[in-house]
Parts: structure tokens; C-alpha cells; sequence
């Protein structure tokens, strides 16, 4: 499983995820994020295509500006983000804005979900995001 939640986290969830990529990363972000929001979809949940485009100067404030995305689309929308259809990170370390990320998410309606919890925020608290020998280790905490 590319990503773990973490159990000693009190009155909050916690995710650990690793990847070897990038894309895989974003990728492992979404469904980790749908996996502690819903149990499961209806069957008569329909796919919709959004796209996201965020930039940011570091990968840690990419990731925690993308949950933060993720959230917002949630609770202004009605849209829970299901996977990935596409994923491009364009990284250049010269630019003001070193990260940019350009997804299109699959989204379904949150009506169309059996609920879990419900996330509220992206917490600083343990919140990190870093290159490893294989590839990326990101840990974030969820207020709900």
C-alpha cells in the first residue's frame, strides 16, 4: 500500500505516504484523501473531470496547497476527488514559483459517497513533505 495511516494521532487523522514519483505522489494524495473521506460510492455515482492548477516556490507548500484544493473543491462544490486522470509536476529551481502541478482530478458528487469523516483542514502539526533515496515521503495530519 503506497500510503499508511498513522496511529498515533489523537482526535485527528494522520496519512504517510510514499512514493517513487512525483506523479505517483499527487496520485497516492487523492486516493489516500477519498479513502479517509468515503467507505465506499454509490452505484450511481458519475465521474467528473475537473482541472487543478496550482504553483508554488517549495514541494511542501505544492502538497499542502493541493490538499488544501482538494478541501475547498469538497466543501464548495460537493466534489470528492476519486483519482487521477492526469498529472504533470513541472519543477524549475530557477523561477520564483519551483513547482508547478497541473492535474485533472475524477470527482464525484460528495451526495454519491457512503461518508466517513469529514476533513476539515490540513494541519502543520508533523505536516511534511521530502525527496528520499526512493523517491518522495510526504506525512500530513487532517483536522476533522
Amino acid at each position: 500500500m503506497p500510503y499508511v495511516f498513522i496511529k498515533d494521532v489523537v482526535a485527528d487523522i494522520g496519512v504517510e505516504i510514499k512514493a517513487n514519483s512525483l506523479t505517483n505522489l499527487f496520485s497516492d494524495i487523492v486516493r489516500s484523501f477519498y479513502s479517509i473521506l468515503a467507505q465506499r460510492s454509490t452505484a450511481s455515482a458519475k465521474v467528473k473531470s475537473l482541472r487543478v492548477k496550482i504553483k508554488a516556490g517549495s514541494l511542501e507548500e505544492l502538497v499542502f496547497k493541493f490538499f488544501d484544493e482538494l478541501i475547498f473543491i469538497k466543501d464548495t462544490k460537493g466534489l470528492i476527488s476519486q483519482s487521477l486522470a492526469q498529472c504533470e509536476v513541472v519543477v524549475n529551481k530557477k523561477a520564483k514559483d519551483k513547482y508547478c502541478l497541473d492535474v485533472e482530478l475524477n470527482c464525484i458528487k460528495a451526495e454519491n459517497i457512503v461518508s466517513r469523516v469529514d476533513i476539515k483542514a490540513v494541519s502543520l502539526h508533523r505536516f511534511s513533505v521530502k525527496q528520499t533515496q526512493n523517491g518522495y515521503k510526504a506525512v500530513i495530519v487532517f483536522d476533522i
